[in-house]
């Protein structure tokens, strides 16, 4: 046979191969930024990974792209695609990241409001990896959306009522479960917060961060620093032995360190109107 064919598969393999290790570069790269930079360059990697998702498909290599573009379209297009991006992974005939696949399938199906497929998928995949354990804390959260808050009291730290759920008048409440309010801890407070600072919010809603950062001084400090730092309530739950925190990841089923965004609803008997995922979520909600 005569002139250029096409590609035997091995070269083309390392052709996947050096794709990737550019991409993961260049992800690396990203995830070491302050996390506002970081958002802003993960957003405008979207045409880059579609394009890579094509170069490497049926190669080894192909999974971790679509690992990565199926997290971007959940995190960057409103889930517009993630189903797809999944069910190509899932129909690789290599095994490489199909675990984590799975997981973001699960997170996509609670934003998506599937509860009960979500935790199907979710009871199955930490059956085979128990490391996943966090995944059914958040399907369990989802779960009480109607329900009544399992805690809403602790110890206040910005001058407001221990028990904002009851002594707040805003119709709404959102209560931030923070931690640790290391920099990325606090880029999600300032999403929140400017939000929720939004002028057709006024009188509507009020943010209630629940953290266990350090001391009530360092925590406060360290809130007080961001743009509208003033304009909530601050519960500490003391991280020590004998303290509280454990009462509330307890109470509220989280794993540690596992942030979450709980909305409440109307009072006087409050009950959990949703979980949040962007601050965005707000509008559709509140903003009317």
């Amino acid at each position: 046979r005569s002139g250029p064919g096409p590609a035997p598969a091995a070269q083309r393999d390392r052709d996947a191969e050096r794709t990737v290790d550019e991409l993961e570069s260049r992800v690396t790269t990203v995830r070491a930024m302050a996390p506002d930079e970081r958002a802003i360059h993960e957003a405008r990697m979207g045409p880059d990974l579609e394009g890579a998702a094509a170069d490497v498909a049926g190669t080894p290599s192909e999974n971790k792209v679509l690992y990565w573009l199926a997290a971007w379209r959940l995190e960057y297009a409103g889930g517009k695609g993630v189903d797809d991006a999944l069910d190509r992974l899932d129909a690789s005939r290599y095994a490489k990241i199909k675990g984590f696949g799975e997981y973001l399938r699960v997170e996509h199906r609670l934003r998506q409001g599937d509860i009960g497929d979500a935790k199907r998928r979710a009871t199955a995949l930490v059956e085979r990896i128990p490391e996943f354990q966090p995944l059914l804390n958040l399907v369990w959260l989802h779960e009480q959306v109607g329900r009544p808050p399992p805690r809403t009291a602790g110890q206040s730290i910005a001058g407001g009522a221990d028990d904002p759920a009851s002594a707040r008048h805003e119709p709404w409440l959102l209560y931030l479960f923070i931690d640790v309010l290391n920099a990325d801890g606090l880029y999600t407070l300032k999403l929140y917060l400017n939000e929720a600072a939004r002028p057709s919010y006024s009188g509507k809603v009020r943010v209630v961060c629940v953290t266990s950062e350090g001391t009530p001084l360092n925590a406060l400090s360290k809130i007080r620093t961001l743009p509208h730092g003033s304009d909530l309530d601050v519960l500490w739950a003391s991280p020590t032995e004998g303290g509280d925190a454990d009462e509330w990841r307890t109470a509220w089923n989280r794993a540690s360190r596992q942030n979450a965004a709980v909305l409440l609803g109307p009072g006087p008997k409050r009950v959990i109107m949703g979980i949040l995922s962007r601050s965005e979520e707000l509008r559709a909600i509140i903003d009317q």
